[in-house]
C-alpha cells in the first residue's frame, strides 16, 4: 500500500486552523492571499530555475494528482466573490506552471498614422492662401464691439511686406526680435513677418515679464505701450532711425513702435515702415534666407505661475504637426472656427490650427473677452462668428448655465477637472475635448467624451497621450512604476521644445522632459492627475494637496471658487488660508464653510491628528489673474496677508522670505 504524502497532513492542518479560528470569531474566515501566496512559493520552488527536475521532485507529483482537492478547499474557504476567486486560482497556477506574474508599466506610446508636415509655418500659411485666398484668416475683437479681420491673402500679402522693411532695415538670419503687443488684428502679420525675414520672435506678454531677462539677447524692440517704452528708455537711448545705444542691453540695435500714439522720438513706426516698401520694385529686399522647419520659429515664456518664467524655443516643425493630435480624432477642417481668449503669446493661445488645419482663428484681448461681465456678449460672438470649438479654462464651465447656446466641441484643460465640471460642459456642447499641454509640449494627452461616455470620466482625468507622443509616469528614483502607482509625469514627442533659450530650464535626459505633474496612468492609458509638484501647501510641516481640499469647499452654496495658499505663523511656520471667491454682491458666512467641511470631507484629518480644514478664510470679489487666464497666486498671497492682518515675528517673516523666493520669486515687503 502507497504512503500518503506529508503534505496532506500539512494541508489538513491548514484546514483545521481555519476551522478553529472561524469557531472562535463567531463567523466563517476564509484563506488570506499572504497564506496562499507562501503556499503557491513552496510549490514554485521545487522546479530549479534551469528547468531540470529537483530533489523534492516525488512531493510534487503527489502534490500535482490533489490539486483539484486543494483548489475545492481553496474555494470553499475563501469568502471572496467569484472574480476575486478566478483570479487567485489563476496565480496558482501561473506559479505552478513557473511563470513570472509581471504587472504593467505606467508607459504609453501609440505611433502616429499620419505622415509629418515638414513645412514651415509662412509656407503653410502660403498655401492656404494660394488655396482660398479670400477665406477669413483670423478674426480679432479690440474690444466687444471693435472687429477687425484679415483673409489668408491679406495676412500673407502684409507679412511678406513686412519682412522685406524688416531686411531694409538690418535684420538678419536668426536675430532676436521681441513682439511686446497685447493682441490686436497685426500680431500675426508682424509675427509671421519676422519668420519670414530669418529673425525668431520672441513673443513676450505684456507686464509679465524682467526687461533683463526678456531683451538679453534681443536686436529688434516691436513696442505698443507707453510702459515698457518707459522701461527701454530708462536703459537705452534711441537716435534718428530707431537706432539703440545701450550699455546694458549691447545686442538692442533698432526700436520700432506699434502705435503713434505711443510712440518715443526717433522710433520707427510699423505702419510707416510697410508704406515705404510699397513703391518699391517688387524684388527688393527679398533677398530672404532659406529656413528650415526644424529652425527656431519663435521664443515663448511659459506661463509664469510660480513667478519664474522661462524661455521655450519652438521650431515650425512643432507648430505645424502638434494640433493634429486631436484634429484628426475631432474631424476639424478648414471650415471650422475656433475661439480662443487667451494670449497669443502664450503657447495655448497661439493659432497653431490655422497654419495645420486652415480653420478661423477669433481672439482679442484676454481681459475683455474673459470679464465675468461679458458672458452674453461672448455668446452673441459665438453665434456671429459660426463658431464650432471654443476653449474654456475648468472653473468657466458652469458659468454657462441657463443659457441658450450650442456649441458643437468644447476645449477645455490646464487645471483638473471633476466630473461636475465635465458634465456641466456637455449642457451646451455636443463633445468636450479634455486637453493635457504644457508650454514647451504642445498637446500631450487629450480625451473626447459625450452624453454616452461620460460615465468613465473620473475626477482629475487628462486622457490617454495623443498619437504619437510617448508618455511615462516616474518615482523619485527616475524608475517607471506600475500602473495605478502616483508618479511624475514624463514626455517625449516630435514636436516638443527645441530647447531653452540661455541654457534655463529643465534638463531633457534621452530627450524626455520631466513637468511638475503627479498622476497615475490606469490600466486604459488613461492618466489621472493627483496634483502638481509645486502646488502643495504646508501644514505643521506636512505637505497637503490643495485638491483634497477645494473639491469639497468648492461645493458649499456660497463659495463660488476657492484657492489655498500658506500665510505665516507666529511660530515661524506656515498655516492654511482658504480665499473664497464669493458670488456678485454676495458674502460668504466662513462658520457655515467650516461646518461644511466637517461634514462632507471623506478625509478630515491627516495621519489622524491633523485636521485638514484651513485655519484662515478671506473672501475676494475676484481673483487676480495673469495674462494666461490663470490665477497670480502671488497677489493671492499677498492680499490675503493684508486681509488677516498678520503680525509677523522676526522667524515668521524670514521664513516666508524664503519660501516665496524659492516657491514663486517674489519680494516681501516688510517695514
Amino acid at each position: 500500500m502507497r504512503e500518503e504524502p506529508k503534505d496532506l497532513t500539512r494541508r489538513d492542518s491548514i484546514q483545521s486552523d481555519t476551522s478553529d479560528t472561524s469557531s472562535t470569531s463567531g463567523r466563517k474566515n476564509s484563506v488570506t492571499l499572504k497564506d496562499v501566496g507562501k503556499s503557491l512559493g513552496r510549490r514554485a520552488g521545487m522546479v530549479s530555475m534551469s528547468g531540470r527536475k529537483s530533489i523534492a521532485e516525488p512531493k510534487l507529483q503527489n502534490r500535482r494528482r490533489n490539486s483539484t482537492s486543494q483548489q475545492q478547499t481553496l474555494g470553499r474557504t475563501y469568502s471572496g466573490d467569484d472574480e476575486q476567486i478566478r483570479a487567485l486560482e489563476k496565480k496558482k497556477e501561473d506559479f505552478r506552471k513557473g511563470k513570472r506574474v509581471r504587472k504593467q508599466k505606467s508607459y504609453y506610446h501609440v505611433p502616429k498614422p499620419d505622415p509629418l508636415i515638414y513645412e514651415t509655418i509662412p509656407e503653410r500659411l502660403r498655401k492656404f492662401a494660394e488655396k482660398r485666398p479670400d477665406k477669413i484668416s483670423t478674426v480679432v475683437y479690440h474690444t466687444m464691439t471693435d472687429r477687425r479681420q484679415l483673409t489668408r491673402r491679406e495676412l500673407y500679402d502684409q507679412a511678406w511686406t513686412f519682412a522685406r522693411a524688416l531686411r531694409k532695415h538690418g535684420v538678419q538670419h536668426g536675430d532676436r526680435v521681441a513682439l511686446c503687443a497685447h493682441n490686436f488684428v497685426n500680431w500675426l502679420v508682424y509675427d509671421i513677418g519676422i519668420q519670414i525675414s530669418g529673425g525668431v520672435s520672441v513673443h513676450v506678454v505684456m507686464g509679465n515679464f524682467n526687461m533683463r531677462n526678456v531683451l538679453v539677447n534681443c536686436s529688434v524692440l516691436i513696442v505698443e505701450t507707453d510702459k515698457f517704452w518707459k522701461d527701454v528708455l530708462a536703459n537705452c537711448d534711441i537716435l534718428p532711425g530707431g537706432k539703440i545705444v545701450s550699455e546694458s542691453f549691447p545686442y538692442l540695435k533698432l526700436a520700432i513702435a506699434v502705435s503713434p500714439d505711443c510712440r518715443p522720438a526717433n522710433t520707427l513706426l510699423t505702419d510707416e515702415m510697410m508704406e515705404e516698401i510699397e513703391p518699391l520694385h517688387p524684388d527688393d529686399y527679398t533677398d530672404f534666407p532659406i529656413v528650415d522647419p526644424e529652425d527656431t520659429a519663435f521664443i515663448k515664456h511659459t506661463s509664469g505661475t510660480s513667478g519664474a518664467f522661462k524661455w521655450a524655443k519652438h521650431a515650425h516643425f512643432n507648430a505645424v504637426n502638434s494640433p493634429h493630435s486631436d484634429c484628426d480624432i475631432l474631424n476639424f477642417t478648414e471650415d471650422d472656427a475656433r475661439i480662443n481668449g487667451r494670449h497669443m503669446a502664450y503657447t495655448g493661445g497661439y493659432p497653431v490650427g490655422m497654419f495645420s488645419v486652415g480653420w478661423k482663428n477669433v481672439t482679442g484681448d484676454p481681459q475683455v473677452l474673459n470679464k465675468r461681465g461679458n458672458l452674453p456678449l461672448n455668446i452673441e460672438i459665438w453665434q456671429n462668428e459660426s463658431i464650432t470649438n471654443i476653449v474654456l479654462a475648468p472653473l468657466n464651465l458652469t458659468d454657462l448655465r441657463g443659457y441658450d447656446v450650442r456649441i458643437k466641441t468644447v476645449g477645455t484643460g490646464g487645471d483638473l477637472l471633476t466630473h461636475e465640471q465635465v458634465h456641466s460642459a456637455l449642457a451646451f456642447g455636443d463633445r468636450v475635448n479634455i486637453a493635457y499641454s504644457g508650454g514647451e509640449l504642445y498637446r500631450i494627452a487629450s480625451r473626447i467624451f459625450t452624453e454616452k461616455d461620460i460615465h468613465e470620466h473620473v475626477d482629475g482625468m487628462l486622457g490617454r497621450p495623443c498619437l504619437g507622443v510617448e508618455l511615462k509616469v516616474i518615482n523619485h528614483l527616475g524608475h517607471v512604476v506600475d500602473r495605478g502607482v502616483p508618479g511624475v509625469v514624463c514626455v517625449r514627442s516630435p514636436w516638443m521644445l527645441r530647447g531653452y533659450e540661455g541654457g534655463q530650464g529643465k534638463k531633457r535626459h534621452n530627450g524626455w522632459v520631466q513637468t511638475d505633474d503627479v498622476a497615475i496612468m490606469l490600466k486604459t492609458g488613461d492618466l489621472v492627475m493627483k496634483g502638481r509638484t509645486t502646488e502643495l501647501v504646508r501644514k505643521n510641516d506636512l505637505n497637503i494637496l490643495t485638491q483634497l481640499m477645494e473639491v469639497y469647499i468648492d461645493s458649499h452654496p456660497e463659495v463660488y471658487k476657492v484657492l489655498f495658499v500658506n500665510v505665516p505663523n507666529e511660530q515661524g511656520s506656515e498655516d492654511v488660508c482658504g480665499c473664497v471667491q464669493t458670488y456678485l454682491g454676495k458674502g460668504v458666512d466662513f462658520d457655515s464653510v467650516r461646518e461644511h467641511c466637517y461634514k462632507k470631507m471623506r478625509e478630515k484629518y491627516s495621519f489622524s491628528w491633523m485636521t485638514m480644514v484651513p485655519r484662515y478664510f478671506v473672501a475676494f470679489e475676484a481673483f487676480p489673474k495673469l495674462l494666461n487666464g490663470k490665477f497670480d497666486k502671488v497677489k493671492i498671497i499677498e492680499g490675503a496677508i493684508e486681509m488677516l492682518g498678520l503680525n509677523f515675528s522676526a522667524n515668521a517673516l524670514m521664513r516666508l522670505k524664503q519660501a516665496q523666493e524659492e516657491k514663486y520669486a517674489i519680494p516681501v515687503k516688510s517695514d
